[in-house]
């Protein structure tokens, strides 16, 4: 059975050493203004995390109210002949029409599907940076969990069966085949992690830099050309915390799917000029984040 075991230990080794092969820092880090807010929200947590820096923008902008608390609260729309900024912002401002509750904008399958391709550029956007693994990356680790759950297996199966015909105890061995999967599982989930090593340090460098925002944010003297939404799209709701003013987002982004966590994983405001034209029009529309960069009240 150790012999066993022992195997299994050295094919995890090897398996998760080919799994995690991650060439990005062999590229430099592109440049802090080369990336825009929502591919860095994208960047630290995935399409929620896009979502949520766009109701946040779009309330800055006065394009959107939060009406109610928590789970409850909903976004109602202000209806105007200007263009919000990037389909995901019309997206979002479709749904406001609507008063939808917050807490329900990701479950629904329609606006889901209506923002599943801008997201999916800004990823390709990422991973065009080395920034996010690309489809390449991800299928490795699937094969090299799968290879290495059907070769423990097949070798300690037939140990098993050689162990039983023998007369030899197995209790062990089989309870070590039982739990093998798990732990695999487990193993190989971290792996499948979409920041690659270059995305990680990325990040973590802007967020030293950024570090300011969080105390401009408490202060009230955040400069003009920078919105808030700028802040949330780097640390996430972590710098809603403690001020009275965004304290209503700062509970229903945490009732939203994702909107308790920062996970890592943004197309925005480097070359929109869309302003506070409100969310009527559904037109065309800017490359993202219409007024991360520099909106105003």
């Amino acid at each position: 059975m150790w012999y066993f075991a022992v195997f299994a230990m050295m094919c995890i080794v090897a398996a998760r050493w080919w799994a995690s092969r991650d060439a990005s820092t062999d590229y430099p880090a592109p440049a802090p203004g080369a990336v825009d807010p929502l591919a860095i929200a994208a960047l630290r947590g995935g399409p929620d995390a896009i979502v949520h820096t766009v109701v946040f923008d779009l309330w800055h902008r006065g394009l959107i109210e939060l009406s109610g608390e928590g789970s409850q609260a909903a976004i109602i729309s202000h209806p105007s002949g200007g263009s919000p900024g990037s389909p995901i912002h019309q997206a979002v401002c479709q749904a406001g029409q609507k008063m939808t509750v917050l807490s329900n904008l990701l479950r629904d399958r329609a606006f889901r599907d209506q923002i599943e391709a801008p997201v999916a550029t800004i990823i390709q956007q990422l991973q065009i940076l080395h920034l996010l693994k690309t489809t390449e990356d991800l299928r490795r680790v699937r094969i090299a969990f799968l290879a290495t759950l059907g070769v423990t297996e097949l070798v300690g199966g037939i140990k098993l069966i050689l162990g039983i015909s023998r007369n030899r105890p197995v209790f062990f061995l089989l309870i070590m085949l039982a739990v093998l999967p798990f732990i695999l599982w487990k193993l190989f989930k971290s792996r499948s992690n979409q920041v690659t090593r270059l995305g990680r340090q990325f990040l973590k460098m802007l967020q030293d830099q950024s570090i300011w925002m969080k105390d401009a944010l408490k202060e009230n003297r955040m400069p003009e050309d920078t919105s808030p939404a700028m802040a949330l799209a780097i640390f996430g709701a972590s710098a809603l915390v403690g001020i009275a003013a965004f304290e209503p987002f700062h509970q229903a982004f945490a009732a939203m799917p994702g909107g308790g966590t920062d996970s890592s994983w943004s197309g925005g405001c480097g070359g929109s000029s869309s302003d506070s034209g409100g969310c009527g029009g559904s037109d065309g529309g800017g490359g993202g984040c219409g007024g991360c960069g520099g909106g105003g009240d």
